[in-house]
């Protein structure tokens, strides 16, 4: 039966509903996305960095960072000296070759500012420090107790603290040297002792920067008036008259392409539309795709060839007037068919086989007989045979074998 629900209805409640979301809910996972408007997306920093007194441009690096420095390096290209590297972050990724590519990049006089929470061992046994790892605060995993950032970046050297319980990890750096590092920034919790966050480190001609912190980059410390302050002043680590590569993504030294369905799936009116798309779809194939009776051919009964044979050749005998042939042919049968079916010797048609096979065939005998002399004075006769001689030895033969 054909339903009257129409498919065309269904997409309209479907965007209606889609439509009439009450409020968009803000998504507070950190993304790290350059492009996300999300609490903890890098957009308004990717946007703004540029305007920053002293920085001459930003150039985004998406794919693996070693082909970007091996070849400028290698060729001793003075044009990649006096530039910087930022790379913003949780979980940053590289191998050992990027490790070594990205010090020589440093070594000759460059900055590398790295914000990030965990970072290969490695890397960090190469620079001699550790890092105690806490996960970000979100709005729902939010506590109380606030996390309190200082530094003294500013150029006045005047001392910037913020708080809060949201986007700051607490991270901090220990067990390095001293004389070979700089404190550029502390955390505490309320009552704690204040921690290294921000240390800087000498390579060759240029520096490492660490960052512990990289939410402060995110668009809620950018668009928090009270936040925003102390994220300036740690950019303000980028070397004035410098062109800055900011390596976007988690993984450093690898090739880092997102899929197409990440890339939906990251924004919101495309995510929409895409489920949106596959509810439709689902919908049709409901409604159209439905498993259709296949019609069953009508099938002919089978036909006896064997008996149409019999009859064909039958025929060509009767019309050939070959009724001799006919008569001996159905003796002939007849007599088989007492072999085979019966189990009885056709050797001597006697009164013995008279006997038996009116026993074997429960007729009567006197049948028996008639059809035993019939077969005699055919087998012996002669005479030519007429229609008459078949249609006798015929019902004689059927009225004992049949």
């Amino acid at each position: 039966m054909r339903s009257s629900f129409s498919i065309p209805w269904v997409l309209l409640v479907l965007l209606a509903i889609t439509g009439c979301d009450k409020k968009r809910k803000t998504d507070w996972r950190p993304s790290f996305d350059i492009t996300s408007k999300e609490p903890f997306g890098l957009y308004i920093l990717s946007k703004e960095l540029k305007n920053y007194d002293g920085i001459q441009e930003v150039k985004f690096w998406k794919k693996e960072i070693y082909g970007h420095l091996r070849k400028e390096i290698l060729n001793e290209d003075t044009s990649i000296n006096q530039t910087s590297i930022l790379a913003i972050h949780p979980k940053m990724i590289w191998d050992y070759n990027s490790n070594w590519m990205i010090d020589e990049y440093v070594k000759i006089g460059n900055t590398a500012i790295i914000a990030a929470i965990d970072l290969p061992d490695f890397f960090l046994d190469s620079l001699g420090i550790k890092i105690v790892k806490y996960l970000p605060k979100t709005k729902q995993t939010a506590t109380s107790t606030k996390i309190q950032l200082c530094n003294s970046l500013r150029s006045d050297y005047k001392k910037i603290c913020v708080e809060s319980n949201i986007g700051i990890t607490g991270s901090y750096f220990y067990d390095f040297d001293k004389d070979s590092y700089s404190v550029l920034g502390e955390v505490k919790y309320e009552g704690d002792i204040l921690q290294p966050n921000i240390v800087s480190v000498h390579r060759g001609s240029g520096r490492f920067v660490l960052v512990a912190e990289p939410m402060i980059f995110t668009n809620y410390f950018m668009l928090n008036d009270s936040l925003r302050p102390y994220t300036e002043s740690v950019l303000s680590l980028i070397p004035k008259d410098t062109k800055v590569f900011w390596k976007v993504g988690e993984i450093l030294g690898k090739s880092h392409d997102p899929s197409i369905l990440s890339f939906i799936l990251s924004h919101q009116p495309l995510k929409i539309a895409f489920y949106l798309l596959l509810t439709a779809l689902l919908i049709f194939v409901f409604f159209t795709a439905k498993r259709r009776q296949r019609i069953v051919p009508i099938q002919e009964k089978n036909t006896n060839t064997t008996l149409d044979f019999v009859r064909t050749l039958g025929n060509l005998y009767l019309q050939s007037n070959d009724f001799n042939f006919i008569v001996q042919n159905k003796i002939k049968f007849a007599l088989y068919k007492v072999r085979i079916e019966l189990h009885i010797s056709t050797d001597t048609l006697n009164e013995v086989f008279v006997d038996k096979l009116a026993y074997k065939t429960q007729k009567d005998i006197s049948k028996v007989n008639h059809l035993i002399q019939l077969i005699h004075q055919y087998a012996h006769s002669s005479k030519e045979c007429d229609e008459n001689d078949v249609i006798k030895i015929s019902k004689a033969i059927e009225a004992v074998l049949d």
